[in-house]
């Protein structure tokens, strides 16, 4: 599913990366311009790349154009959207329904792609209802390629809109659930302000990671000075001291599959920024192949240690650095409320990028099993509750690697060595923060 932050009713501004922290993406998205001696606005580009969503959302170049409408989303300052609930996807089974998530997004998409059209005065419920009229078609258009993903409460949407019923059935809802919040608003009660991510769901993390490992050794750690950023570990292998394997870790919280993904693409895209004049042609960094990684069964649910693996993506490209002719490669996988990326550089004379893309694979299913990734804080509180549909307490969701709400001190083994990340709280953050996700820089 997409961030919960974008379930909430509120006055979210776009040009704010609070809203969406995913990184930029590629300006070069692959759906073609029209046909035109003036060069092709922005904003024109905004309304461009969400219409061919609407129609064909499951693209090959689907992900350039998110990335590319998140990107521009978050830089704008001319544009603000009140993101609310009004497709009812919470409790949308994502294994039924993988294209949720981009359902949802696709709200925010129409909301400003309608005020881009008819001007940002417009008023509320008419920017809301032609968020959901964008949204439906994405839907429906990903139910024409497949009947068994259909939810009955969208087709029932759907039938209000083809009635012509759909505005007035929204109207009520959208004075509910759609009005900006303000401070001190008259009869409103004040709410207490949810725990933040880092200091407050996310307190401590300590992440066990073996010294030596199929001829690599560890060769030394960086902390960032951003506490979002995480650390990195590289190693070495033993016999060749030309290469060098970076693992970056990093905190994300809780995501869905589709929101791995998009993390996934920003990751290559940040290489391709990054490197890409020091390639021979940028055009040859393929895109993300996705493969399956194994885990081992510490600080998981038994669902997840059956699941057969995670979700891993992989890509390779090769550039020049200081004159030396390079070849690289990236594995992107997310694991217990943690980013964990591999880079793998080396001389491009002594190793293929094929061998080095499979070098890499084999060091991350070989590490992974032996990670040892815990987190205790707010993640784990016996108090925290979530809301049901019906309005009522619900008991908390289980996290993988939320170890609960005390402190504790993993046991290191010989051979093991302790990454530990003590979180304060610092600027204050939206309130789903736990489903954000949050990039680790280029490297």
């Amino acid at each position: 599913m997409a961030s919960q932050a974008l379930r909430r009713g509120g006055a979210v501004a776009l040009g704010l990366s609070a809203c969406l922290l995913f990184a930029p993406a590629q300006a070069g998205a692959q759906a073609a311009p029209p046909a035109s001696s003036a060069p092709e606005s922005d904003t024109a580009r905004f309304v461009r790349y969400t219409r061919a969503l609407e129609t064909a959302p499951d693209r090959a170049d689907a992900r350039d154009l998110h990335q590319w409408l998140l990107k521009w989303a978050m830089e704008t300052p001319d544009y603000t959207v009140t993101v609310c609930d009004l497709l009812d996807l919470d409790d949308v089974d994502e294994k039924t329904t993988p294209h949720a998530g981009e359902v949802l997004l696709q709200t925010m998409y129409g909301n400003a792609a309608f005020q881009i059209e008819h001007g940002a005065d417009a008023d509320e419920l008419s920017k809301q209802v032609a968020a959901v009229e964008s949204a439906l078609r994405v839907y429906t258009a990903y139910v024409a390629r497949n009947a068994k993903t259909r939810m009955p409460h969208l087709d029932a949407l759907i039938a209000k809109r083809d009635a012509g019923e759909l505005r007035a059935y929204l109207s009520p809802i959208v004075q509910s659930k759609c009005k900006p919040a303000t401070a001190g608003e008259a009869g409103e009660a004040a709410k207490p302000s949810p725990p933040p991510f880092l200091g407050g769901f996310l307190r401590e993390s300590h992440v066990v990671y073996p010294l030596k490992l199929d001829g690599w050794e560890m060769a030394g750690e960086q902390r960032y000075d951003s506490q979002e950023a995480g650390a990195s570990v590289r190693f070495q292998h033993a016999k060749d001291k030309s290469g060098w394997i970076d693992v970056f870790f990093y905190p994300v919280g809780v995501l869905s599959g589709a929101e791995i993904a998009e993390i996934a693409g920003t990751e290559r895209q940040s290489l391709l920024d990054a490197w890409g004049k020091a390639m021979p042609d940028p055009q040859d960094m393929p895109g993300l192949t996705e493969f399956k990684l194994p885990v081992g069964e510490s600080g998981r649910s038994a669902q997840a240690a059956r699941s057969g693996g995670i979700a891993a993506y992989a890509v390779d490209f090769g550039f020049t650095r200081d004159g030396k002719a390079l070849n690289s490669a990236m594995v992107f996988a997310v694991d217990r409320m943690y980013a964990i990326k591999f880079r793998y550089s080396t001389d491009a004379a002594k190793i293929s990028r094929a061998q080095v893309r499979q070098d890499l694979e084999r060091f991350a299913r070989q590490l992974l099993p032996r990670l040892e990734i815990t987190s205790t804080g707010g993640c784990g509180s016996s108090s925290k509750k979530s809301l049901s549909k019906g309005g009522q307490d619900a008991p908390a969701p289980q996290y993988d690697g939320c170890a609960g709400a005390e402190p504790m001190h993993p046991d290191v083994k010989d051979g093991m060595r302790e990454l530990r990340f003590e979180y304060r709280v610092s600027d204050p953050a939206p309130a789903d923060r736990p489903l954000r996700a949050r990039r680790s820089g280029t490297g």
